[in-house]
């Protein structure tokens, strides 16, 4: 039973990398600046300040940092763990998104380097 507990859920790996980011949540339609912890090809973490119920409709709005790029996606709100007080990382289904995450990743490393 408690092997089927931990057995990993997930269809595509996940990138540890930081990307800034805007999101709008569906009950507030205001954005909130944030950035992402990990991606993947449907899905991501990100950093947020208060809690999103499980479920909650989110507008995703990702800015490359090499070029400025806008990337945008529609998702839901999978999970939300609070990582110390007033500090939440919130797991993201991103629909119908087909994210490129080892080109996002190198893109944003190789900006990185620039600075």
């Amino acid at each position: 039973m408690q092997a089927d507990y931990f057995k990993e859920k997930r269809s595509h790996p996940r990138f540890a990398v930081n990307i800034p980011l805007n999101y709008i949540d569906f009950e507030i339609h205001q954005p909130h600046p944030t950035k992402t912890f990990d991606i993947s090809v449907d899905g991501l973490c990100l950093f947020t300040d208060k809690p999103l119920p499980c479920g909650s409709e989110l507008d995703i709005d990702i800015e490359m940092l090499d070029n400025g790029e806008h990337i945008q996606a529609k998702g839901h709100c999978m999970w939300t763990r609070m990582i110390e007080a007033g500090k939440y990382r919130i797991g993201v289904f991103l629909e119908q998104a087909r994210l490129k995450p080892i080109q996002l990743v190198l893109r944003t490393v190789k900006a990185q380097r620039k600075y």
